[in-house]
């Protein structure tokens, strides 16, 4: 048996009210119209719901049932279509977020700024290794992510978030350590050290420095660089994201060079859940243009 909901909010109506009149009022339908949908729910019941007095109305047992069934069904109905509804208009939904390590006080803003702006989003958050950082979006685990210094050539779309300056990593102790920065052309007095990173990040910078850096260790993992560089194993390339983090260890900014951090997805059929997170974004990205400017 199905009763149409229709039929149970005018059913809870005239409970509500104890009167056919007042609640075809409140219903906005002719109480005659009322009275069949009345007689219409009895029949699908096959049970009186209301005992008809000349002045109010009393439910039957069979109607206190009906009636405290009813409000749940109606209250249900009324959250599900809140929910479909948000969900269409981006203000509920989940999204996956890749990032690297350095995004992460990027990350944490926006995503903070997102919840305040719409609390019904929840998100999942799987940090990349940077030679793997595209690799949820390649899947689709991802919806979106924060990636760093991504080849223009990427099939991504992308909002460039941050662009700041590169470092070279060395020991406190090292001859470049008590410089403010260093120029690419000091970089060449580092033709003969060996650098610990990954050999494709390294690779990237043979044309802008004019040698070809040697790669004693290739190490991916953050906390093995910052021990293998603070023991004197070599020096490393990181952006300067990375130096509150870093203890016994100097980074020093390498002048007009730096690495960008952007915020990439698919393109695939927008999201408005995704489309709202990306509001939030542009809306940071503007304000943060109008305090540098201002």
């Amino acid at each position: 048996m199905e009763l149409e909901l229709r039929l149970l909010r005018s059913f809870v109506t005239v409970a509500t009210e104890g009167h056919f009149g007042r609640a075809a009022k409140r219903l906005n339908i002719t109480q005659p119209a009322l009275t069949r949908q009345i007689q219409d729910l009895e029949a699908r019941v096959g049970a009186a719901v209301l005992i008809r007095r000349p002045r109010d109305l009393e439910l039957t047992e069979a109607g206190r049932v009906l009636l405290g069934e009813a409000e749940r069904l109606l209250a249900h109905s009324r959250r599900a279509l809140e929910r479909t509804r948000r969900t269409a208009h981006g203000d509920s939904g989940h999204l996956c977020l890749g990032f690297v390590a350095s995004a992460s006080d990027v990350l944490a803003q926006l995503v903070r700024l997102t919840r305040e702006r719409y609390p019904g989003i929840t998100f999942t958050f799987n940090e990349r290794a940077w030679l793997e950082q595209t690799a949820g979006l390649e899947s689709g685990e991802d919806d979106v992510a924060f990636l760093r210094d991504i080849p223009p050539s990427a099939p991504w779309r992308r909002l460039e978030l941050v662009r700041e300056p590169l470092c070279i990593v060395v020991p406190h102790h090292h001859r470049l350590a008590s410089k403010e920065r260093v120029e690419v052309g000091d970089l060449r007095t580092l033709a003969a050290t060996p650098f610990v990173a990954s050999r494709r990040w390294m690779q990237r910078r043979e044309d802008e420095w004019g040698f070809t850096p040697q790669i004693a260790d290739e190490v991916v993992s953050l906390t093995a660089t910052y021990a293998l560089v603070r023991a004197g194993f070599g020096v490393s390339l990181l952006p300067l994201a990375y130096a509150p983090d870093a203890r016994g260890i100097t980074f020093v900014p390498i002048a007009d060079t730096s690495t960008r951090l952007e915020l990439c997805w698919g393109v695939d059929h927008d999201r408005p859940v995704r489309e709202n997170l990306l509001r939030v974004v542009r809306e940071w990205l503007a304000n943060l243009a109008a305090r540098i400017t201002g």
